[in-house]
């Protein structure tokens, strides 16, 4: 039978689909596809949104990739050190005073401090801002300003050897110049032994310069094979090249001012010289002071902390005095902290799958369900309203439990005339508190009347040897409830004479498979009866159906399946439906 509907129009997204496909794969025309096998115009289309998928699933990967990789760093935390060698290039513009990493270029010249750093970019200004002139004490005091310093040097009774040291450090760098207590200027950055820069480190200069932030508060890293092979040498005084540096607990420790204070320069022989421990001037215990001499370059952290008394104490005092920088590796790097995008993906992701693993339980509530369930009654016209088969198996089910169902069924809002009740009764069965058979009950709760006992059916059944073949009985009508008039049909399996005796099944069961396999073979059938071989079972039905009924099989569109003990709303059906229509595919 020709279709007499007119052909879906393509909706709005199939074109968009479709104009996508081909823009995905506009190297290869139709040509082309045709060389390689793909003759019809359904199998090139297929193959090209085969290839747009593909596609998709590329874009998206590397979207996602990109997320993670890209934009998420964009709110990781910046590096927690710079490395000396990005520091001390012509292209940088950052300077370092002692170990912290600061770019002046914003500061402008707004004070005499920023306009002499702006002078000297990619370099280390730690000379004019020298921290030994904590040793300094006010005339006539004998505590020290700053209490770290006051609770190294005096709480040790050192203050004459840090006085001593001080003295011998202004008188014999030539890169100071200290007149009347006064520190009046420092070492030039570009030349460590020639002065005449100013010095910053009174207390209102160190206040200056913690208004101006570091470069995210971080410091210049080294790599310890630098430290190992380059800052191993105590220079004599005059001699500008080499650098003394220790490292504890992974910070990198500039003791080069304090032994070459500490120490005195003896000639070995000749061109040869040596280092003696000059006593009067060694603020810090001796042992402390070999130990920082004999490990130039290298980690003395373990044996600082065995070895050395009072450990925590002196090691805030060497921090405040020689902190130059830190070792790679003492720092994590990249989002060590709170990640903001990392923390949306993981929420959309946890969101997801909390919203999917309860949304049987969402649903039941009234507000979802208005806004997941609403039916759209705009996309069905009543007399447009597809013909739907609400299909019923049942078996043993109470008299009670089927006539709630076939009410519920019946009073749907589904129109009357657009739905079709089929019952298929598997087997001649008695529930405990029915006193009839089942089937019977079920024909009074549809008010069925004829006392006509319709003749037996034959069709091909899922049973084996001699159950293979199967017989049913066909009832059809209409059943009023209230208001409605629904048209039904009803299938009763009863087996053949010979399952009459048979106490171990019932006459005719054969399962509900077997009951689904009935209803979908019949509407199979229908499809094209000129063709089609049908059972005497199909055929009756088919006949009751087309002549009694008035309903043309053949018109079916949908079939929808409940249990015979479940009861549905009244609107079910429309919304099962309108979805359906909605739906392109």
């Amino acid at each position: 039978m020709k279709d007499s509907k007119p052909m879906r129009q393509p909706s709005c997204r199939r074109i968009i689909w479709v104009a996508f496909a081909k823009l995905c794969t506009f190297p290869f025309p139709d040509a082309f596809l045709k060389l390689i096998g793909l003759s019809t115009q359904v199998r090139r289309q297929a193959w090209r949104e085969k290839v747009a998928i593909f596609t998709l699933y590329i874009l998206i990967s590397g979207l996602f990739c990109f997320w993670l990789e890209f934009i998420t760093t964009l709110f990781c935390d910046p590096p927690k050190t710079y490395d000396f060698r990005d520091i001390y290039t012509p292209s940088s513009h950052y300077s370092t005073i002692n170990g912290q990493v600061i770019d002046w270029r914003k500061y402008g010249n707004s004070s005499e401090m920023t306009k002499q750093a702006n002078k000297y970019p990619q370099l280390d200004l730690s000379p004019m801002f020298p921290t030994f002139m904590l040793l300094q004490r006010p005339t006539g005091q004998k505590s020290y300003n700053h209490k770290i310093i006051d609770a190294c040097i005096n709480g040790f009774n050192r203050s004459e050897q840090a006085d001593n040291w001080l003295n011998y450090k202004l008188t014999h760098d030539p890169g100071y110049r200290f007149e009347n207590g006064q520190l009046l200027s420092c070492p030039l950055p570009t030349h460590r032994n020639k002065t005449g820069a100013p010095c910053f480190y009174t207390l209102a200069d160190q206040y200056q310069l913690a208004t101006y932030p570091k470069k995210g508060g971080k410091s210049v890293s080294y790599d310890r094979l630098y430290i190992e092979n380059n800052c191993t040498t105590v220079p004599r005084e005059g001699v500008a090249s080499g650098r003394a540096y220790v490292i504890l607990d992974n910070k990198v420790l500039d003791v080069t001012d304090y032994l070459q204070g500490a120490t005195n320069v003896v000639k070995v022989a000749r061109d040869i010289y040596s280092r003696a421990i000059a006593v009067d001037r060694m603020f810090l215990p001796l042992d402390l002071t070999v130990m920082l001499f004999i490990n130039l370059g290298k980690d003395i952290t373990k044996s600082f902390n065995n070895q050395i008394p009072n450990p925590a104490r002196y090691k805030e005092c060497l921090n405040t005095l020689f902190y130059h920088g830190v070792v790679d590796g003492n720092t994590e790097t990249g989002c060590a902290h709170i990640n903001v995008a990392l923390w949306i993906t993981m929420g959309c992701f946890l969101l997801y799958f909390l919203l999917k693993m309860n949304l049987a339980n969402l649903t039941r509530l009234k507000f979802v369900q208005r806004f997941l369930f609403q039916s759209r009654s705009s996309h069905l016209v009543m007399s447009f309203m597809p013909y739907t088969l609400l299909f019923v198996p049942f078996y043993s089910e109470s008299a009670e439990t089927i006539r709630q169902t076939v009410d519920s069924l019946a009073r749907t809002s589904y129109p009357d005339s657009r739905k079709l009740l089929f019952f298929v009764c598997d087997g001649i069965v008695k529930s405990k508190s029915a006193a009839k058979d089942n089937y019977l009950c079920l024909l009074d709760a549809l008010g069925y009347s004829s006392a006509k006992d319709p003749e037996l059916r034959a069709y091909v059944s899922l049973g084996q040897g001699s159950r293979k073949v199967n017989f049913c009985k066909v009832y059809a009508g209409f059943y009023e409830s209230g208001r409605n008039r629904v048209p039904f049909l009803m299938a009763v399996k009863v087996g053949s004479q010979r399952e009459e005796y048979d106490q171990k099944r019932a006459p005719g069961n054969r399962g509900k498979r077997d009951s689904m396999l009935i209803v979908l073979s019949f509407l199979e059938r229908c499809l094209n009866l000129a063709h089609n071989r049908i059972s005497p079972l199909e055929f009756e039905l088919f006949n009751q159906c087309y002549n009694l009924l008035g309903i043309d099989p053949r018109m079916f569109k949908y079939m929808l399946v409940t249990d015979a003990d479940t009861q549905v709303q009244d609107d079910v059906v429309h919304r099962l439906v309108s979805r359906l229509e909605a739906d392109p595919k």
